[in-house]
């Protein structure tokens, strides 16, 4: 049934719901006229229709939903998953997402993945940076695309070091860490973007 106290979730009419987990919403209602459900999904889809399916799941259960909100306490902005720190390293060998299983209040919407959820919280802001900045651990290699360098009247790339007369960082300029600073595919695209005074 729907859990009045929060709006936001279900409960199982039981009395004990230790036996199915400590962090389950639960309690026996004595209202007639409180509609029962099945499941929790059927719960969340036909009495909270207006609450996120897995933000209602979430608020029921206690679980983490394994989806994508914003953070914005992420340096750079990003967004991270609901899950149980600490995650393994993504399946492409990448480093483990941003855990973080205590959803804000303030998140009206979650998403199936990072590349969503930064597209429509952070979409004002570079999206590959916003992905990269959405996974924890080692430090950046950054995204070998270009930026203006103004001080200096030309483009440099997004990485750290040289790497090689055939490697992808041939100009390097740092690592971008500034959520509004353009990136561009080449060196000409960013030229004529950002230096076309020259």
């Amino acid at each position: 049934y729907a859990d009045s106290t929060t709006g936001d979730g279900c409960a199982i009419d039981q009395d004990d719901c230790s036996s199915v987990s400590a962090t389950v919403k639960c309690g026996r209602t004595s209202d007639p006229s409180v509609r029962l459900y099945a499941t929790v999904e059927e719960c969340c889809a036909n009495a909270l229709s207006w609450v996120d399916k897995s933000l209602c799941k979430k608020e029921t259960t206690g679980f983490p939903t394994g989806s994508w909100f914003p953070m914005e306490t992420i340096s750079s902005g990003g967004c991270a998953k609901d899950c149980i720190a600490v995650e393994p390293p993504s399946p492409n060998g990448g480093p483990a997402a941003y855990c973080n299983n205590d959803i804000p209040d303030s998140i009206e919407k979650v998403f199936d993945s990072p590349e969503t959820c930064c597209a429509a919280a952070f979409g004002f802001m570079n999206q590959a940076r916003c992905v990269q900045n959405s996974f924890a651990g080692e430090k950046s290699p950054g995204s070998h695309r270009y930026r203006a360098d103004e001080s200096n009247d030309r483009c440099v790339q997004d990485c750290d070091a040289i790497d090689g007369p055939n490697g992808p960082c041939r100009i390097p300029g740092g690592i971008v860490t500034n959520p509004f600073v353009a990136l561009y595919e080449t060196a000409v695209e960013c030229c004529t973007a950002k230096l076309g005074y020259l």
